[in-house]
């Protein structure tokens, strides 16, 4: 049975009462609660749930997503939520990991790796530093190598050096020796002569030239009568001739 309204009441000013339209005749007036409406829910009913972004009568939006689409705002605070550092995810992959499932290096990881690298680094390099000093590693142990130069002391020039090849003593011969010279600092073009065997363990070279003044080094190439081969050396002190 339908539930009866109850009578309307006229305002003094001859408007509608509080369930009427304001400003319309009262013969005129229109509710605006609807019958259904006037059911009163009981005091410990609760809300309904309503779905995360769904408006009630809501069309599609820009989007093309309907009524159950995610709404911007619930969008922005779901965004708000995400704890920092928080990154998109690929598709297929696991939060906090890499596209193959494994976790990216923590910043100890990074630094342990680093080390290592430098590590190896630091090895190659001090593996390649014999070859780079050419024979020098390769010395003659237990030989004494003496030289002398005439004009004494050298000077800038033509010279003539006089070694003096030696063990433990005694005086080496049959060797061969090529000797070269060189400065300290880079770019300079060494001076390579054979020297020649005088006897008694003496080699001389008649045509050394030493091109500026300054420390050189007499870096003297020998192989042995036996096949050894090494090297011996000698630095000198260079004065730059007044001709010069």
């Amino acid at each position: 049975m339908a539930r009866q309204l109850p009578p309307i009441d006229p305002a003094p000013d001859g408007r509608a009462g509080g369930h009427l339209a304001p400003g319309l005749p009262v013969g005129r007036a229109r509710l605006h609660l609807c019958p259904a409406r006037l059911r009163r829910r009981p005091p410990c009913a609760s809300p309904r749930p309503r779905r995360l972004g769904a408006s009630r009568g809501a069309g599609p939006g820009r989007d093309g997503r309907g009524a159950g689409g995610l709404q911007r705002g619930a969008f922005d605070a779901f965004l708000r939520a995400r704890p920092p550092g928080a990154h998109r995810a690929l598709p297929g992959t696991v939060p906090g990991r890499g596209v193959h499932g494994h976790r990216p290096p923590t910043g100890h990881a990074v630094r342990r790796s680093c080390r290592g690298g430098l590590l190896l680094l630091l090895l190659a390099a001090g593996l390649a530093l014999p070859g780079c000093r050419g024979d020098a590693a390769g010395e003659l142990q237990g030989f004494r190598l003496d030289v002398a130069t005439a004009p004494t002391p050298p000077v800038t020039g033509p010279s003539r050096i006089v070694l003096t090849l030696s063990e433990a003593g005694s005086r080496v011969e049959g060797a061969t020796i090529r000797l070269e010279g060189t400065m300290t600092h880079a770019g300079m073009v060494p001076v390579v002569r054979d020297a020649s065997p005088e006897g008694g363990g003496r080699y001389r070279v008649d045509d050394f030239e030493f091109t500026m003044g300054g420390d050189w080094i007499l870096r003297a190439h020998v192989t042995l009568p036996d096949g050894r081969t090494g090297t011996l050396e000698r630095d000198i002190r260079v004065i730059t001739s007044p001709d010069r």
